[in-house]
């Protein structure tokens, strides 16, 4: 499904044939979306629910970001009304907790689906160590203070990018939602072409946009995980490394 700026990014439910979405078992989603940082609305996961019972059609849910999100309403698929009767949410504690790479994390939703994922995860692997899903639990139990402690970081770092990028010359939509920054590239690059040219001037690695297939064409993406003090440096670099662009 191509994402495009003019639709927030989100998917346009009638732009897919009713042949296409009538022969289709599974619809997988991910907001808010990793590279764009585009969130969901409540009237787009009305549409989508809307839209999987009238073609049968199971709605995978991923919501890793759920937590991570700026000037918007954190949302579950699963406070949707019917999501429950056509689709799963998943889960993690990556992002939220910052156990990336700890492999942990949850799938609710729709009993029948959920018992299909557990039978085919059975036979794929043992489990999660037990040592992790404790700490899971402590997380869970214990440290919500964390989230919006980390969350506050990541806006403080987000806000020092976006007054850059003002400052050089880029004017855009500013997405909501993850610890990424999607941004156009200026006039005359491509996305590829584009980190090229920072990172020999600036000697600061972006990721260009057509990685992520080719509706990402047009844009690179920053990422807001380095420490605050790294971060300056690349932004440093950048203003005079690179200095205004135009579009």
């Amino acid at each position: 499904m191509p994402m495009r700026a003019e639709n927030r990014f989100l998917p346009n439910l009638d732009e897919i044939p009713a042949d296409v979405a009538r022969r289709a078992k599974a619809f997988y989603l991910n907001y808010p979306n990793n590279p764009t940082g585009a969130v969901a609305t409540p009237a787009f996961l009305n549409e989508l629910v809307a839209f999987a019972r009238d073609y049968d059609i199971a709605i995978c849910y991923d919501n890793p970001y759920s937590e991570v999100v700026f000037d918007a309403e954190r949302l579950s698929f699963l406070n949707t009304p019917g999501a429950k009767e056509v689709g799963v949410e998943l889960n993690s504690l990556s992002k939220p907790y910052n156990m990336t790479g700890w492999r942990i994390g949850m799938a609710s939703g729709n009993p029948e689906i959920i018992r299909a994922i557990a039978a085919s995860k059975s036979n794929t692997d043992s489990g999660v160590f037990n040592a992790v899903q404790y700490a899971g639990i402590e997380a869970l139990d214990r440290c919500d203070a964390f989230i919006d402690e980390m969350l506050a970081v990541y806006g403080r770092r987000r806000e020092k990018v976006l007054a850059l990028l003002h400052e050089l010359g880029w004017r855009f939509e500013v997405p909501r939602g993850t610890f990424y920054l999607w941004v156009p590239v200026p006039a005359g690059y491509t996305s590829a072409g584009f980190c090229d040219f920072v990172f020999e001037r600036a000697a600061v690695v972006l990721a260009p946009g057509a990685a992520y297939g080719v509706n990402g064409e047009g844009f690179v993406r920053f990422s807001l995980t380095v420490e605050d003090d790294r971060l300056e440096e690349a932004l440093a670099r950048m203003r005079t490394g690179i200095g205004q662009v135009t579009f």
